[in-house]
């Protein structure tokens, strides 16, 4: 069974809108307001996944070793991008407002992690074996 291209997206704006309510949670719960900084992140890993997820995607159907090979890329450079976000959000935001900015940030990375590691490898069992 081929993998449709754009199947990743609905699983993909439900979990990022299921990580909009945590946050908003959490943040409620240590009293810290929800800002322009925290829709920033929410839309730079929605868009940052939306690219990544398409790009290496589109190459499964052809072949799987090329989608893991465009998978780890990927991985690399959100790690990379997020890296430099994190440096300019340090340097450029007040003091006061740090912690409350890199903590869900760093929260919001791990999860796409994660996501996005689960559905390779659930691409991947589903695989037709050569």
């Amino acid at each position: 069974m081929p993998v449709r291209r754009w199947s990743f997206l609905l699983p993909f704006l439900l979990f990022n809108l299921f990580c909009t309510g945590v946050l908003v949670m959490v943040l409620a719960f240590f009293q810290v307001p929800f800002g322009l900084q925290h829709i920033a992140a929410l839309l730079y890993f929605l868009v940052l996944g939306i690219a990544l997820q398409a790009w290496q995607g589109s190459a499964f159907a052809a072949d799987p070793k090329l989608s893991v090979q465009r998978f780890m890329t990927g991985m690399v450079l959100k790690m990379l991008l997020t890296l430099l976000v994190l440096l300019v959000a340090i340097v450029t935001l007040p003091k006061t407002a740090i912690l409350a900015f890199v903590l869900p940030f760093i929260g919001l990375y791990l999860a796409h992690l994660a996501f996005s590691t689960g559905r390779m490898y659930r691409q991947l069992l589903r695989a037709p074996k050569p």
